[in-house]
This record gives structure tokens, sequence and C-alpha cells, in this order.
């Protein structure tokens, strides 16, 4: 089992003492996941809060996702870092974009 699996696992047991799993909703999840985005980018812009807790809020939330959706985020990282380092990439802003992208 990798260390992924285990942190969905402990992802999925905590959210079903909550919701079962019939009663979720990936939309609703990934709705979320786009707030706690947001609060992990003000954190890191302004300095307030705690960029380790928000990136644990996305990580916890995308985990999930993966989990309702049948992802195996392993393999789904596997793949795309092999299409990634086939790219040509170029700095913009300090971050990396995809030269084909817009």
């Amino acid at each position: 089992m990798s260390e992924i699996d285990g942190m969905t696992g402990e992802v999925v047991k905590w959210i079903r003492n909550h919701i079962p799993d019939k009663d979720r909703d990936p939309v609703n999840t990934a709705i979320k996941l786009s707030e706690e985005a947001s609060e992990l980018t003000h954190a890191i812009y302004t300095g307030d809060g705690s960029v380790a807790d928000e990136c644990a809020d996305v990580l916890i939330l995308l985990l999930d996702i993966a989990y309702l959706r049948g992802v195996d985020l392993n393999a789904a990282f596997v793949k795309k870092m092999e299409v990634n380092r086939n790219r040509e990439w170029r700095k913009v802003k300090g971050a990396l974009k995809n030269a084909d992208a817009n």
C-alpha cells in the first residue's frame, strides 16, 4: 500500500463518520476544494493563517474526490508527470506554464 492509499483510507474513514458515501457529492467536494485553494492562496499572499494547514485541507479534499470518482492517484500522478516531463515549459511570474497553453 502506498502512502497516498493510506492517507486516502484515513480521510474516507473520518468522513464516513459524518456523511455516508451514498450521500456524498464529488461536485460539492470540488467546490469546497476551490474554497480551500483560495484560502491557501490567501495564506501564502498575506502571511495570515497557516500555509501548512491550508495545504492539508486541499490534500484531504483532493484525496476524497479521487476516492469518490475511483481515481488511482498514484497511477494518475505517474502518468501526468511523464506527460509533464515531455512538454515544453516557460517561466511566467515565477511559476511554470505549459508553452502550448494560452
